[in-house]
């Protein structure tokens, strides 16, 4: 039930971001915790001034991967509780 409900707010969420073209970056999680070069890529319209080698030092001064959670998650059931959630 709580999936069905966060999946409904993460819509409302998007649809209101696009409707006010209001830019968005998508980062897979956990890849970004992972691959420092995926996430330079993904925010580089952000960070346009900062070196890769600059970058690359803050990231391992702050990235923890230790600290994260390794999940499963079966996203076929997700689907099946959204679409009876929406009914």
């Amino acid at each position: 039930m709580q999936e069905c409900v966060l999946s409904r707010q993460l819509y409302k969420l998007i649809y209101h971001l696009a409707k006010h073209d209001i830019s968005c970056v998508y980062l897979i999680f956990p890849r970004f915790i992972y691959d420092p070069e995926y996430l330079y890529i993904k925010l580089a319209f952000l960070i346009k001034h900062i070196s890769y080698s600059d970058f690359l030092c803050a990231f391992n001064k702050i990235v923890k991967p230790e600290l994260v959670h390794k999940f499963e998650w079966n996203l076929q059931n997700t689907v099946i509780q959204a679409k009876s959630f929406l009914q």
